[in-house]
């Protein structure tokens, strides 16, 4: 919550009003012990070979909480701004149907709303500076979210 009210400090745009109108309840989340982090898992990242996804350009590398990279990853706004197809919500949920990890899914899904606000605020701080893909991207981010 803090990055993204970073982000639309001092913005002005009805987009960023709209987000701070709308932030989300914030809630108790337990602790989890961090893990190592990309720390930009974005589709220009990853190369799929055989069924398979690596990720390359370990420029962002962090230790934090795993669901962190799996809210970039899964994130419709990246993959509007890489030119990929955007993902849909069955996109998402075949994802984490996949992913290893049941325990952190579930707390992705739990914290899933505060991440797509908070990239939504990152786009729209990205479209003030003049990248106006990130104006898209902010929409679609959110897109979804209201889908959920």
């Amino acid at each position: 919550m803090a990055d993204g009210n970073r982000f639309l400090n001092g913005q002005t745009t009805v987009f960023a009003k709209r987000l701070r109108s709308h932030r989300p309840a914030l809630r108790d989340v337990p602790p989890m012990p961090p893990a190592f982090l990309h720390g930009d898992p974005t589709p220009a990242n990853a190369l799929s070979r055989g069924g398979m996804i690596r990720f390359v350009d370990w420029q962002c590398p962090a230790l934090g909480d795993p669901t962190a990279d799996l809210a970039i990853a899964l994130s419709p706004a990246m993959h509007h701004v890489y030119g990929q197809a955007e993902l849909s919500l069955a996109d998402e949920m075949s994802a984490l149907e996949s992913y290893p990890n049941p325990e952190i899914v579930d707390r992705y899904r739990h914290l899933r709303p505060f991440f797509r606000w908070r990239m939504a605020a990152y786009c729209v701080w990205k479209a003030t500076m003049g990248e106006e893909i990130y104006a898209q991207a902010a929409e679609a981010e959110l897109s979804l979210e209201q889908a959920l």
